[in-house]
């Protein structure tokens, strides 16, 4: 049986094309990657310096072609073929995952992917965030390695309840070793408790730990919100409570405690699930030590459609308060698959050209810049910086 990639835990919910939970929200996982160690919280309101930039070794296109054949069951030499003409492993990645799950060809996807992002593409298949995640997950579960301590029956049905398939794998692990079942392993994982507690739990011997580098969200960078590029260094208790009543508008004096608690992304993601599922932050917190939060999503009903449309309706109001934009341009336009912060700069400089956003937002494409956009439709470069720095000054990206 086929060798399956590491992927990461139930996407952080994808904001499609992306969102960054990174920049848009998107309900879809992201195609197979190495899983990354995320920092903990700082205790005393600092981080460790941050570790420099790691390269990954440059695969050759028989190796990638090799891994594409692997990971997809498509064939070898046409993999080899779309790579030696110019296509990235990165690109013929996500394209061979989204032609696997909409039964087009990869060729398709790839032409499709010319002047568009991966959200738009996912629309324009008829990828919807319901039979993205369903299809993934039967992906997930068809291509575990040959020597998977659980079988693709048992995969999918933990899979459907909003368990990801490292937890399940790591939890089928500790249950063979500890003498437990996989039902009673699963649920130790939660937000509060790791692997490392869950093997102390069982009573199992420990890893010997090494010292690594953490990989942070973003260096530095907010990854829950919607939106990429919001400093989050230095972060004052002052402006982080400021920007979260404004993004999930829940009360100031309500957050401040919980900031000073659980720091800026520990909140943002009990503030993020709270508002999705229109819970209160109490609501969410008590839940903490009872689930992961991939599996609290599913508690919740947080299904991957029921997720993006209130996604929608999450940055369709940002996008009014703070930058004028009607939102039923904006929930018009992120159902299409276009991410938020694309419809933001296009609406923007569509406003200043004296034109619609859908004469401007398709000028956008993977290899031309916005200013390249601006400068098409008879603006200037200053026109941009302008757009640019309203949308940082508006959404406090640099404060």
């Amino acid at each position: 049986m086929k060798k399956l990639l590491l992927i990461p835990a139930f996407m952080a919910m994808f904001f499609a094309g992306s969102v960054a939970v990174p920049a848009a929200f998107a309900a879809q996982p992201a195609p197979p990657q190495e899983n990354k160690m995320m920092l903990p919280p700082p205790k005393d309101g600092k981080r460790p310096p941050m570790p420099p930039r790691m390269r990954r070794p440059q695969l050759s296109n028989a190796e990638a072609a090799e891994k594409l054949q692997s990971a997809y069951g498509y064939r070898y030499s046409d993999m080899l073929r779309l790579l030696n003409i110019g296509h990235s492993y990165g690109d013929m990645n996500t394209a061979c995952l989204y032609a696997y799950l909409s039964g087009e060809p990869v060729e398709k996807v790839l032409q499709l992917r010319q002047p568009a992002t991966w959200g738009r593409v996912r629309a324009q298949l008829g990828l919807t965030p319901k039979l993205y995640a369903e299809k993934y997950m039967e992906y997930q579960a068809s291509y575990l390695p040959a020597d998977s301590l659980i079988d693709r029956e048992t995969a999918l049905k933990y899979l459907r309840q909003g368990y990801p398939l490292g937890d399940i794998q790591q939890a089928a692990k500790l249950a063979k070793e500890s003498g437990k079942t996989l039902a009673q392993v699963l649920p130790m994982r939660t937000v509060t408790c790791d692997w490392q507690q869950v093997k102390e739990k069982l009573g199992l011997q420990q890893e010997q730990k090494q010292d690594q580098p953490f990989a942070f969200r973003g260096r530095g960078q907010r990854s829950g919100a919607g939106f990429a590029g919001l400093h989050t260094r230095n972060m004052t208790a002052e402006r982080a409570v400021k920007i979260f009543h404004a993004d999930y508008l829940f009360d100031e004096a309500e957050l401040l405690p919980l900031y000073e608690k659980y720091g800026f992304e520990g909140l943002e993601d009990i503030c993020l699930h709270a508002y999705m599922s229109k819970k209160s932050l109490q609501e969410i917190i008590d839940l903490r030590d009872k689930y992961s939060w991939e599996r609290m999503k599913y508690v919740l009903g947080l299904t991957p459609q029921v997720y993006f449309d209130r996604c929608v309706e999450y940055q369709a109001r940002r996008l009014a308060e703070r930058m004028n934009i009607p939102q039923k341009v904006t929930k018009k336009y992120m159902h299409m698959g276009y991410a938020m912060h694309h419809i933001n700069s296009a609406y923007l400089l569509a406003q200043k050209a004296g034109l619609d956003i859908k004469d401007v937002i398709d000028l956008k494409t993977p290899k031309n810049s916005w200013q390249d956009v601006a400068l098409k439709i008879g603006l200037t470069a200053e026109d941009c910086r302008e757009v640019k720095n309203k949308i940082s000054k508006d959404f406090g990206r640099h404060s």
